[in-house]
Parts: structure tokens; C-alpha cells; sequence
């Protein structure tokens, strides 16, 4: 999936590069030509009732629930189904998801709810091999912290088992210096568990102990 990516973008040093070796980067123009053709637009939503009958009630309810997804999609899932038509169209694996996002006043109380999209990049994210999705029994979204990003959302007792050391500037792993880098966290989902945790490349543990789904 890398190659195909670095093949799309062709970052040469034209200087180092012969006039016979200069190629027509045609899998760029490809990507670029099927890109609109596969998307182009946000959606419309269409929510009506399933019977045409003489429902006052239902058909508010329809024209209520339509505005609201046509609110929602135009905030944020223009940008996110850009990303997977990109990812789509080079790796040829597309992921998004949906977050649940609650903002709690004084004890339990609910004082706004949101469930933005997001698109997840091919290489940050991994599940169990499986020949369907309803078979799939774990997922696993990555997240590449600074160690104030980490200690924000761990603690400190995490993060002095976690190593900081990847480097994000050549993407070649764990060859930074130990804590001027970031810590690879690995968001995990067990579906037949039922429950999230969360770990680290190169750390010892959990960096969160498992904990009910959430959701």
C-alpha cells in the first residue's frame, strides 16, 4: 500500500533523474479522473414513511429527521468520505467511523450530545482476519501522541512505561531517541468481550486497563 501511495505522489529528485528515465506519472492522472466519479457530493437524505397514509404525525417526524441529517452530513462527512475515496482508489481500503461525543454538566447530567465523523487513514487502523465484517472480533484504531498528548489522556504512571521513541519524521519505527518522539497507542475494540483497552508499541501493559464498551 505504501509503494502504491509514493508511486501517486512520484516525490523524485528530478535533478538526480535522467531525461530517459522521466516517466508520465499516469496513475495520478487515473486516481484524479475516478476520484469525482465516485464521489462527488454529500448525499441528500431522503426519510419519508414507509406507507403513504394520512399521518400527520409521521410525516413531521420524517421532515424532522431529514433537516437533522442534512445538518449533520454537511458539518463534517464531506471531509471524511474525501479520505476514503482517496484511500479507495490507491490501497484499496477505505475506513471511517463514527464517534460518540457527550458533554456532561454538574454529575451524570447530558448537557450535549454530537457523533462526528472521522476518517481513519488505512495504515491506523487493523482487525482480526475474517472472510466478513459480521465475523470480525476486534478492531484497533492507531494514534500517534506527543508525551504531553499521552500524559493529557494516561497519566503520567502510563507514560513512564510507554516508549517515545518513534520517529515520525521517517517513519521507520522505533530509531528516535528514547522521549523526543511519540508513543504509538493502539485503541482496541473486543467484540466478544465487550470491551475497549488500550496499548502502546514498544510499552509494557496496558496503558488504560480494559473497561465495558462504552457504547
Amino acid at each position: 500500500a505504501q509503494k502504491v501511495v509514493d508511486r501517486y505522489r512520484d516525490e523524485r529528485d528530478m535533478l538526480t533523474v535522467s531525461s530517459s528515465t522521466v516517466k508520465f506519472n499516469i496513475l495520478y492522472a487515473n486516481v484524479e479522473t475516478l476520484r469525482p466519479a465516485i464521489y462527488s457530493n454529500v448525499p441528500s437524505p431522503d426519510v419519508r414513511r414507509r406507507f403513504s397514509q394520512a399521518d400527520p404525525v409521521g410525516r413531521v417526524a420524517s421532515d424532522v429527521l431529514q433537516k437533522g441529517l442534512s445538518f449533520g452530513s454537511e458539518k463534517d462527512l464531506g471531509p471524511t468520505l474525501s479520505g476514503c475515496v482517496q484511500d479507495y482508489t490507491l490501497p484499496g481500503f477505505a475506513t471511517a467511523r463514527v464517534k460518540y461525543v457527550p458533554k456532561f454538566g454538574d454529575g451524570d447530567e447530558i448537557l450535549d450530545e454530537s457523533c462526528p465523523s472521522e476518517h481513519v487513514g488505512w495504515d491506523t487502523f487493523a482487525m482480526s482476519r475474517s472472510r466478513s465484517w459480521e465475523r470480525v472480533w476486534w478492531v484497533a484504531f492507531r494514534e500517534d501522541l506527543t508525551k504531553d498528548e499521552f500524559v493529557d489522556a494516561f497519566g503520567e504512571k502510563a507514560a513512564d512505561a510507554a516508549s517515545f521513541a518513534y520517529s515520525e519524521e521517517k517513519d521507520k519505527g522505533f530509531d528516535g531517541e528514547e522521549g523526543n518522539g511519540r508513543a504509538r497507542v493502539w485503541e482496541v475494540w473486543d467484540k466478544r468481550a465487550r470491551e475497549r483497552f488500550f496499548v502502546a508499541e514498544g510499552g509494557k501493559g496496558f496503558v488504560k486497563d480494559p473497561e465495558p464498551d462504552p457504547l
